[in-house]
């Protein structure tokens, strides 16, 4: 594999290719989710063994966290109110989901569309909607056949080859053995069908599951969350595993491009950049802690994994208008996130000198040159250049105040590049 990722190097010319601070930055968020450390960062621009860095990102366990974090979001699709909670075992789903990263695709979607196990999960967050579960059968033509066939729920599909008959024949697999219903001048049944128009043999679901493929929409949705545009090569959906499509993702020489990604961070990644810039980790494990201990919380709240889901949801509301959908909205940030940023008096606690992440790097470094490579390294994932040393002048603490100010204010903090 690692011979693999060599050839795929050389196939850019070292002036296309990206420089190291700018690869660290981007893979780690890639992999992980998180931003690089400093001394992180560092120790890789030293050694620039990139297929090693790859490497050691994918065997950690913040690659199956963040894997299972997006699919939580895929899956629950980027929302979920407080009843879904109570029919779901967020906690047993996420624990499942981390497993899923280097099993075959092929046996997650099947489970998924089954609801073998703890894979039910899935249907039972979409099932307070009743019969037939619409929702259930949407999310799986998107999620695994990479299909949007919302258009055609109550009339014949205006652009694709998709009859209101057919959508009905395929929400109609995921229903209670009544068959799917649409509301045309009075109640219409529909078997369960394919797309084309075939009956399924034997039990639906498990056949619905045989006829599944989920691998290029997989590959797809993969591509574009780490590329930030459509149009995969076919080539990835060869790849076995979760954890071996993003290998080859990363090493491809489109990833690797000096103009390679460009796209704003997802709300997971958005997250957990936050909680690292403005020191939220402590703050977010003393909120647990306290329900935990409280006996007037209700059992769900006292789950860690119901405690992401709502930070992921702020996430999702600060980098997209409330109420819209990643699948459907490309993200540029939010008025809302402007605002937050510029305005909220709590927020500016977290850039005084004496807290968080100001008062580590104040401490750990005492020369003001290494003080301020240590804040760019930390916020933006690479040192000042010469024009940006000769911009910041420091002079007491409140600069770098200052300096911590328009780092997190500035586009390079926010897009993923």
């Amino acid at each position: 594999m690692r011979s693999a990722f060599v050839i795929l190097v050389l196939c850019l010319p070292q002036d296309e290719v990206c420089d190291d601070y700018t690869f660290c930055r981007r893979v780690t968020l890639d992999l992980t989710g998180r931003l690089p450390q400093p001394d992180e960062i560092r120790a890789f621009v030293k050694s620039k063994d990139r297929a090693r860095k790859v490497e050691e990102l994918l065997e950690s366990p913040e690659a199956a966290l963040y894997h299972a974090d997006l699919w939580m979001q895929w899956l629950i699709d980027h929302d979920f109110e407080v009843g879904d909670l109570y029919r779901m075992k967020v906690g047993e789903f996420h624990a499942w989901l981390r497993t899923t990263f280097d099993r075959p695709t092929a046996e997650t979607v099947r489970a998924l569309v089954t609801g073998e196990g703890q894979a039910a999960n899935f249907s039972r967050k979409h099932a307070g909607g009743g019969d037939p579960p619409v929702k259930l059968a949407l999310l799986n033509a998107r999620l695994f056949l990479g299909r949007d066939i919302r258009c055609a729920q109550c009339h014949d599909h205006p652009a694709k080859d998709l009859t209101q008959e057919e959508f009905w024949g395929f929400v109609s697999f995921f229903g209670r053995g009544r068959g799917g219903i649409k509301d045309h001048l009075g109640e219409i049944r529909a078997e369960p069908r394919y797309f084309d128009g075939r009956k399924p043999e034997g039990e639906p679901l498990a056949s619905l599951a045989d006829f599944m493929d989920g691998r290029p929409a997989v590959a797809e949705r993969y591509w574009k969350l780490f590329m930030g545009r459509k149009g995969h090569p076919p080539s990835l959906e060869d790849a076995r595993t979760p954890k071996d499509l993003v290998r080859t993702i990363v090493a491809s020489p489109q990833y690797r491009a000096r103009r390679g990604p460009l796209k704003l961070m997802n709300s997971v990644q958005f997250m957990h950049a936050f909680a690292q810039v403005f020191d939220l980790e402590k703050v977010h494990r003393d909120m647990l802690e306290k329900a935990i201990k409280n006996p007037q919380t209700m059992y769900i709240f006292k789950d860690e994994q119901v405690m992401r889901l709502y930070f992921h949801k702020w996430a999702k509301e600060m980098i997209l208008p409330k109420g819209q959908n990643p699948d459907d909205v490309q993200a540029h940030g939010t008025v809302r996130l402007s605002l937050k940023l510029m305005n909220n008096a709590k927020l500016h606690h977290y850039f005084y000198s004496d807290w968080g992440l100001l008062r580590r790097v104040l401490a750990k470094r005492s020369r003001p040159a290494d003080r301020l490579d240590e804040l760019f390294l930390s916020v933006i994932g690479r040192p000042p250049s010469r024009e940006e040393r000769e911009l910041f002048v420091i002079k007491d603490n409140q600069s770098y105040e200052d300096i911590f100010w328009a780092l997190v204010n500035c586009a390079e903090f926010l897009f993923v590049s």
